[in-house]
C-alpha cells in the first residue's frame, strides 16, 4: 500500500544535481512527485559521487538541480534527504505543482517518443536468431574496419600533437609529463585499439541476444560497478565533464543519423514489451569504452585534454561516414529501408502538439517558471524567432529595388546630377512611343546594342537634347544594361543569339518604366521570358539546333509588341512546352548520371561485402577446387545474390554456405559449429543450380560440378589444398587510398571534412578537370563519401572525382562553392549586379575620385594590414612620402580645374613609373605616400630619387603659365617586426620638413635610432602587464546598449561587452594600447576567454532576467577564431554555464573574417549550429565587403563608426552607410549602426532603415556588475 503524500511517478530525465560547495554532478531524474525527486548517478562513477557528497558536508539543505524541457533549462532548489549505492533522494522545500506538470510533460513527451519507434518497429517483421546474429556481426565488422582505419591516424596525430604540447611547456617538469604519455601511448596503442573494439563488438552481440549492456561497458565489466568507487577527485570529475563535452559535441553533429540508426536497432533487437535497445556503437560508447581502455595509463587533465582534442578531430571527426555505412547494413537486411528521418521527426512533433486550445494552455503553463523557485531561462531560439517574425513582417527589398537604391546612392557620392522624375505621365507616355520606334529600329537591324551603354546611350538620342533622362529612366536604363551584361559575362547563352538577346533590353525597358515592380513579382511575364530564353538559349543544350528558330521568333515577337506589352506573355506561350521538354530532359540527363552511379556503388559495396565474409570464413587454407569454384563463376553468383535480393535473402546466405561447407573439407569441428550443414547430394545439387544461374567462365559449369563431385568423392587428407587471395584490379578501400597519400593524408584532413560537407545540387566553378565547361554541379556523391561525381549545366558530361582529389581542388582554390549558380538567369543576374553596383560603391568610398589613389585612411589600413602579413625573414618594404610644394600656387593662380588637372596628370606621371600593385594613397591635398617591397637601404633609396625625378622633371603647362614643380621626399624601412606602422608613418611625413630645409634637393632618410622616432623600449613591459591583469582580474566589463530603432515593440536591445583595465593604481585606463599588444604578443585568445568565462557567469547568476534583454554581444579576435581549442572551451563553458545560447552574440571584425574566408565561415557555421549568433563588426572597410558578406553567415552586420560619426555632413559616408543598409536587408540580416552619439544622427540612420543604434545618445556605457535589466528600458 502506498504510504506516501504525494504519488511516485517514473521518468529518466537528464539533469545537473549542484552544491553549495560549487560541484555539479551529471544524474537522471529516474522518480518524481510533488514534495521530492529520485535521482541516479552515471555508473561509471556513481560511487565517487556519493562519497564526495558524503564528506564534502551532512547539510544538504542549500542544493538545486537543473534540467531542461524543449530548449529551456529549468533550476528548482531541493534538499538531499538520502544518499543510496546509486543515487540520491531529494526533497522539494516548497512544493509547486506546476514543477510537476513540467516533469509530467516530459514523461509523456517521452512515453509518445518510445511509441513512436516501438509502432516503427512494430511495422518490421521479427527476425529469427540467427539473422539478429548475422546482422550484427556484420554491423561489427564495419565498427571494427572504422576503428582499424581511423585509429593509425589517430595514434600519428596524438603524438605529433603530445609533442607539440610538450614543446609549448616552460619547464622539463612539465615536458615530462607529456613525452611519459607519449610513450606509454607508443607502447599499449595495439593493446588498446584490440580492447576497444572487443568491448564494443561484446557488448553489441550481448545485444543480439537481448542482454542490453551499458554502452562503453562490457557485460563482464558491469558487476564490478556495482561497487562504489573510491572518492571522486576535482580532476576525476574533470576529467569525466571532458568525455561529456566530446560526446555531447559528436551527438550534436550525428543526429539525424544517430536517430536513424536507433530507430533501426529497435526495429531489429528491440523487445516487444517497449523496452528500447541502446546503440552499442554510439558516440556515448565510443567514448566511455575509449576512456575505459586508457583509464589504466592514469594520464594527467593536461593530457588527457589532448587525447579528447585529437578524438574530436579524427575517429569522431570521421563517424558521419561510419553512421551511413551502419545505416546501410540495416538498409541491406531490409531493416526499415524506406524510413523517412524527417518524417519521421515531424510525426513526433505532431504527437508532441497540444490537440486542443485548453491542452496548450495547459503545456503554457507547465512549461512556463511557475514560480521563484523554479528559474527558467528563455528557450534557445526564441528571441530569433520572435525577430524573424519582425523580419518576416517587413518584406526584404526587392533585387531591382535595390539596385537602383545602390546606383542613386553612388551617383549621390559621386556627385553626378539627373533629372528629376516627372510626375505627370506626359513625359513617360512619350519615352514609350520613343522606346517603340527603337524596338522597330531593331527590327530593321538599323540599330545595334551591342557596346555597353548602347541602351542609355540610344535614349538620349530618341529623347532628344533638350529632354535630358529623368531619375527613373537612368535608374532603369542602368539596371537593365547592368542585368544584361552580368547574364551575358556568365557565357552561358550560345554565342549567335547574344545580340539577338541583347535587343530584349529595349522592350524590357519600356516594361519596367511602366511597371517599376515587374521584378518584384516572380511570375511577371517579362521575367519568365528572359528565364525561359536564357534557358533554351544555352549553349550546352542538347536541343539548341531545334529551340533557335523559336527563339528568334519569340524575341521578335516581343520587340514587334509596342502597345500593351502581351509580347512577353506571348512568347512564354509560344515556349512553353519546349521549356518544359529541356526541364525534362536536363533531369533526365542528371537521373542517368546518379542511377549509373548508384549502380557502381552497389557493385563496390557488392564486392566490399564478399570480399569481407569471405575472408571471414576461408582463414585457413582450403581446397583448390573450392578456389577454382570462386574463380570461375560462384563469386559472380554471390554478386549476383546480393544485388538482386540483399545480404538478408536466402540466396545469400545459401551461396555463402555452400562456400563454408565446401572450404571445411568435412572437416567434423567445422562442420558442427555450423548451424545446419548441409549432406553432399543437397550441396552438388546447390553448386549445379547456382552455376546454371551465371554465365559460363574459363572453366565450363559441367566440369566444375564435376571437380566439386570428385572432391566429395576423394578422401579430404588428398585433396590439393591452396590459399585464397583477393583477385587482382580490386579496388582499395577509402582508407587505403589516403594512407598512400605522402602524409597518410593528414595535410588534406581539414580539406577532406569540408569535402564531405558538400551537398548534391550545389554548383562550383572547376578550374582543372576533363569538363569543358568551368561551372558545374555536384550530381552524385557515395555514402562514404570515396566518390564525388560532378556534371556539366545539361548534365550531359559528367566527371568522377576520388575524395583526395576533391579535397586537393578545394584547398588549392580550383574548386570555388558558388552560391547563386543554380538561380534562373534573371536572378542570378541580378545578384551579380547587386555585386558589381556595390563594389563600385566600396571602391568609391576607399579611393581618391580625382587621381584613383586610395585616401588616407584606406592607405593607413592597408598598409598595416601588408606589413603585418609579410615574411619576417625576407621581405622589406621602402615607405615614400612625397609633398607637392607648388600646389596651392597653381590653385591660387588658374583656379582648382587646373589643380585638378594637375593631380591628375601628376597621378599618371607616378602609375607610370611603379610596378603594377604598387600602394599608393592621397594623403592630403598635395601629399601622398606610397609602400614599396623593397629594402630602403638599396634599391628603396634609389627607387625614391628616381621617383622625385619622375615627378620633377616636366614644367606642368597650363594656358599662359607655366610651374616648376619641387616636391620634398622622406623614406623609411619596415618591415614585421616594427609594431608601430602608423608612428613611423608620421615620423616620415614629419621629415619632409628636413628636406624642405635642404632645399628639396635630397631624399630624407628615417632609420632606426633617428631621434625622431620613438624608441620601442616598452615591449616587454606590456607582455608583462597583460599577464598581470589576466592573473589578478585587473580587468573589467562594460557594456554598452544596442537599441533597436526600426523593429517591433517585441525587438530586445542587446549590450557590447567592452573591455576596461585597471592600471596599478586600480583607476580606469584606455584599454586600446592593452588590446593592441595582446594581440601582437598572442595573448589576446587569453584575454577573449576571461572575458566568455566572466560574461557566462554573470549571465548564469542572472537567469530570471535573461528574457529581458536579446543578449550580449562579445568580440573576438582572429587568434581565438584560429585556435582549434576555442571550440571546445565553449562547449565546456557552456555545459558549465547552461544559459541560452542564442543570448550570445559573437562580434568578429571584417579584416579578422576575410583573413581566411572559408576557415571563418565554418567556424561561424559550427558556432550557430549550437545556436550563438554572430556579427559582423566594422563592416564597409573592405573594398569587396558584400562578396564575403554573401559567404559569412552572420546575423548582423555593424557598420564601421567611421561612416557614422560625419553621415549629416559628409555625403561619401551617408551613402555608404544607406548602401550597406540596403545589401544587409536583401541579404536578409540585422544592421546596427555605431558611433550615434547625437539626436540628429539617430534620426538619419533611422530614416536610412537601420534595425539597432550604438552610442553616447543612449547613455554612457555601465559596468556589467551594475547592469540592472528590470529597470533598464528596451530603449
Amino acid at each position: 500500500m502506498e504510504k506516501r503524500k504525494f504519488p511516485r511517478q517514473i521518468c529518466n530525465v537528464d539533469a545537473v544535481l549542484s552544491v553549495a560547495e560549487g560541484d555539479s554532478h551529471h544524474c537522471t531524474i529516474v522518480e518524481y512527485s510533488q514534495g521530492g525527486l529520485q535521482v541516479s548517478f552515471d555508473a561509471a562513477i556513481a560511487g565517487g559521487i556519493i562519497n564526495s557528497l558524503r564528506r564534502v558536508t551532512a547539510d544538504h539543505s542549500n542544493a538545486s538541480i537543473s534540467f531542461r524541457q524543449a530548449q529551456q533549462y529549468l533550476r528548482l532548489p531541493v534538499a538531499i534527504v538520502r544518499l543510496t549505492p546509486q543515487g540520491a533522494g531529494l526533497h522539494v522545500p516548497n512544493p509547486d505543482p506546476a514543477v510537476y506538470r513540467v516533469l509530467q510533460h516530459l514523461s509523456v513527451a517521452q512515453a509518445q517518443e518510445n511509441k513512436q519507434s516501438t509502432r516503427l518497429a512494430s511495422s518490421q517483421p521479427a527476425l529469427s536468431e540467427r539473422h539478429k546474429k548475422s546482422l550484427m556481426q556484420s554491423a561489427c565488422r564495419v565498427l571494427h574496419d572504422f576503428l582499424r582505419q581511423q585509429y593509425a591516424g589517430f595514434c600519428h596525430q596524438l603524438e605529433h600533437e603530445l609533442f607539440a604540447a610538450a614543446d609549448q611547456q616552460h619547464d622539463t617538469s612539465a615536458q615530462q609529463h607529456f613525452l611519459i604519455a607519449t610513450r606509454q601511448f607508443r607502447k599499449d596503442r595495439q593493446r588498446i585499439f584490440a580492447s576497444l573494439s572487443q568491448c564494443i563488438i561484446a557488448d553489441a552481440m550481448a545485444l543480439s541476444k537481448g542482454i542490453y549492456p551499458l554502452a562503453g561497458i562490457s557485460a563482464a565489466d558491469q558487476s564490478k560497478r556495482a561497487s562504489p568507487l573510491e572518492l571522486i577527485t576535482k580532476d576525476d570529475f574533470e576529467d569525466w565533464l571532458l568525455v561529456r563535452v566530446a560526446i555531447s559535441k559528436a551527438e550534436l553533429k550525428q543526429r539525424d543519423a544517430l536517430i536513424e540508426l536507433q530507430v533501426r536497432i529497435d526495429a531489429a533487437f528491440g523487445k516487444r514489451d517497449g523496452q528500447r535497445p541502446p546503440n552499442p556503437f554510439s558516440p556515448a560508447a565510443l567514448c566511455n569504452g575509449f576512456f575505459e581502455q586508457i583509464h589504466h595509463l592514469q594520464l594527467p587533465h593536461a593530457q588527457l585534454q589532448v587525447v579528447y582534442a585529437v578524438l574530436q578531430k579524427t575517429l569522431l571527426g570521421e563517424l558521419q561516414a561510419f553512421y551511413q555505412q551502419l545505416n546501410q547494413v540495416f538498409i541491406d537486411a531490409d531493416i526499415l529501408p524506406d524510413i523517412d528521418i524527417a518524417q519521421y521527426l515531424a510525426e513526433q512533433a505532431l504527437l508532441n502538439r497540444p490537440e486542443s486550445a485548453a491542452e496548450a494552455e495547459e503545456s503554457s503553463k507547465a512549461t512556463a517558471p511557475p514560480s521563484k523557485s523554479l528559474a527558467a531561462e528563455e528557450n534557445v531560439t526564441g528571441t530569433l524567432e520572435k525577430e524573424s517574425d519582425t523580419a518576416a513582417s517587413a518584406e526584404p527589398p526587392s533585387a531591382y529595388g535595390t539596385v537602383s537604391q545602390l546606383m542613386g546612392l553612388r551617383r549621390q557620392a559621386t556627385g553626378e546630377t539627373v533629372a528629376a522624375s516627372d510626375s505627370d505621365g506626359h513625359h513617360s507616355q512619350a519615352t514609350a512611343q520613343q522606346l517603340g520606334q527603337l524596338q522597330e529600329s531593331l527590327i530593321r537591324g538599323d540599330v545595334q546594342l551591342v557596346q555597353t551603354g548602347a541602351l542609355k546611350e540610344l535614349l538620349r538620342q530618341a529623347k532628344g537634347s533638350a529632354q535630358p533622362l529623368s531619375e527613373q529612366e537612368q535608374d532603369a536604363a542602368d539596371t537593365i544594361e547592368g542585368l544584361f551584361d552580368s547574364i551575358l559575362q556568365s557565357d552561358r547563352i550560345n554565342a549567335d543569339l547574344r545580340d539577338e538577346f541583347r535587343k530584349l533590353q529595349v522592350p524590357l525597358l519600356r516594361a519596367i518604366l511602366q511597371d517599376p515592380e515587374l521584378f518584384s513579382a516572380e511570375a511577371h511575364p517579362a521575367r519568365q521570358a528572359l528565364n525561359y530564353i536564357a534557358l533554351l538559349a544555352d549553349k550546352g543544350s542538347s536541343n539548341l539546333a531545334a529551340n533557335t528558330p523559336a527563339i528568334r521568333e519569340a524575341i521578335g515577337g516581343i520587340l514587334a509588341d509596342k502597345t500593351d506589352g502581351k509580347g512577353f506573355s506571348q512568347s512564354i506561350d509560344r515556349l512553353d512546352q519546349l521549356v518544359g521538354r529541356e526541364k525534362r530532359l536536363i533531369e533526365r540527363n542528371l537521373q542517368r548520371i546518379r542511377q549509373g552511379c548508384d549502380g557502381q556503388q552497389r557493385l563496390r559495396h557488392a564486392n566490399r561485402q564478399i570480399q569481407c565474409e569471405l575472408e571471414r570464413v576461408l582463414t585457413a587454407p582450403i581446397p583448390q577446387t573450392v578456389i577454382s569454384l570462386l574463380e570461375n563463376g560462384w563469386r559472380d553468383l554471390m554478386r549476383l545474390s546480393y544485388l538482386r535480393e540483399g545480404m538478408s535473402s536466402r540466396s545469400w546466405e545459401i551461396t555463402l554456405q555452400v562456400i563454408e561447407q565446401l572450404a571445411a573439407n568435412r572437416d567434423s569441428t567445422r562442420l558442427t559449429s555450423m548451424e545446419k550443414p548441409l549432406n553432399e547430394a543437397d550441396l552438388l545439387l546447390l553448386v549445379e543450380r547456382g552455376l546454371s544461374k551465371i554465365p559460363e567462365g574459363q572453366l565450363s559449369h559441367r566440369e566444375l560440378v564435376a571437380q566439386v563431385r570428385q572432391m566429395l568423392d576423394t578422401d579430404p587428407n588428398d585433396i590439393s589444398i591452396g590459399t585464397y587471395q583477393a583477385p587482382l584490379g580490386a579496388e582499395p578501400s577509402l582508407q587505403d587510398r589516403l594512407d598512400a597519400l605522402p602524409d597518410g593524408g593528414l595535410s588534406l584532413q581539414r580539406w577532406i571534412k569540408r569535402a564531405r560537407g558538400l551537398k548534391v545540387s550545389q554548383w562550383f566553378e572547376l578550374s582543372h578537370g576533363q569538363l569543358q565547361e568551368k561551372l558545374v554541379q555536384l550530381a552524385w556523391t557515395a555514402d562514404d563519401h570515396s566518390h564525388y561525381v560532378f556534371a556539366n549545366h545539361q548534365g550531359t558530361q559528367k566527371l568522377e572525382l576520388p575524395l583526395e582529389r576533391v579535397a586537393t581542388l578545394l584547398r588549392d582554390g580550383n574548386l570555388v562553392l558558388l552560391s547563386d549558380a543554380a538561380l534562373p538567369a534573371v536572378e542570378q543576374g541580378f545578384d551579380a549586379l547587386v555585386q558589381k553596383v556595390y563594389d563600385k560603391l566600396a571602391f568609391d568610398s576607399c579611393h581618391d575620385p580625382l587621381t584613383g589613389f586610395l585616401t588616407r585612411k584606406e592607405f593607413c589600413r592597408t598598409l598595416a594590414q601588408t606589413v603585418a602579413g609579410a615574411n619576417e625573414e625576407t621581405e622589406r618594404f621602402s615607405l615614400i612620402f612625397i609633398d607637392i610644394m607648388q600646389f596651392k600656387v597653381i590653385n591660387n593662380t588658374c583656379g582648382y580645374e587646373a589643380g585638378d588637372r594637375f593631380l591628375s596628370t601628376l597621378a599618371q606621371r607616378l602609375r607610370s613609373f611603379l610596378k603594377q600593385g604598387s600602394l599608393v594613397g592621397r594623403m592630403g591635398a598635395d601629399q601622398f605616400a606610397i609602400l614599396l617591397q623593397e629594402d630602403a637601404e638599396t634599391l628603396g633609396y634609389s627607387s625614391a630619387r628616381e621617383l622625385k625625378g619622375v615627378v620633377e622633371e616636366k614644367r606642368f603647362e597650363y594656358e599662359e603659365h607655366s610651374f616648376v614643380i619641387k616636391t620634398a621626399l622622406a623614406l623609411v624601412g619596415l618591415n614585421r617586426s616594427n609594431h608601430k606602422v602608423m608612428e613611423l608613418l608620421r615620423a616620415v611625413e614629419s621629415a619632409t620638413s628636413l628636406s624642405k630645409k635642404t632645399g628639396y634637393k635630397d631624399v630624407q632618410v628615417v632609420r632606426p635610432g633617428d631621434q625622431r622616432l620613438e624608441a620601442l623600449d616598452e615591449v616587454m613591459a606590456w607582455v608583462t602587464r597583460i599577464n598581470r591583469a589576466l592573473d589578478n582580474d585587473n580587468l573589467k566589463l562594460r557594456c554598452q546598449k544596442i537599441a533597436p530603432i526600426n523593429g517591433s515593440a517585441r525587438t530586445l536591445a542587446h549590450y557590447e561587452v567592452l573591455l576596461t583595465v585597471l592600471d596599478e593604481h586600480g583607476e580606469d585606463s584606455p584599454p586600446a594600447e592593452f588590446i593592441k599588444f595582446a594581440e601582437e604578443y598572442n595573448r589576446m585568445a587569453a584575454v577573449d576567454r576571461w572575458v566568455i568565462e566572466h560574461v557566462l557567469q554573470w549571465m548564469y547568476d542572472h537567469l530570471d532576467e535573461l528574457h529581458l534583454f536579446g543578449g550580449f554581444s562579445v568580440n573576438l579576435s582572429g587568434h581565438s577564431m584560429n585556435d582549434e581549442t576555442f571550440l571546445d572551451f565553449i562547449f565546456d563553458a557552456l555545459v558549465r554555464y547552461p544559459v541560452p545560447r542564442n543570448k550570445l552574440v559573437f562580434e568578429i571584425t571584417e579584416t579578422t573574417a576575410v583573413t581566411n574566408l572559408d576557415d571563418a565561415a565554418d567556424f561561424i557555421k559550427e558556432m550557430r549550429s549550437i545556436g550563438c549568433r554572430f556579427s559582423l563588426d566594422d563592416f564597409g572597410v573592405g573594398q569587396s565587403s558584400y562578396s564575403y558578406l554573401k559567404r559569412l553567415p552572420v546575423d548582423f552586420i555593424k557598420i564601421d563608426g567611421a561612416f557614422v560619426r560625419d553621415i549629416n555632413t559628409n555625403d561619401v559616408d551617408y551613402a555608404l552607410v544607406k548602401s550597406i543598409t540596403e545589401m544587409g536587408h536583401y541579404l536578409k540580416k540585422k544592421v546596427i549602426a555605431e558611433y550615434v552619439s547625437s539626436e540628429a544622427i539617430l534620426n538619419t540612420v533611422t530614416h536610412i532603415g537601420v534595425d539597432y543604434a550604438q552610442g553616447y545618445q543612449f547613455g554612457m556605457p555601465v559596468m556589467l556588475d551594475q547592469l540592472d535589466l528590470r529597470s533598464n528600458p528596451r530603449f
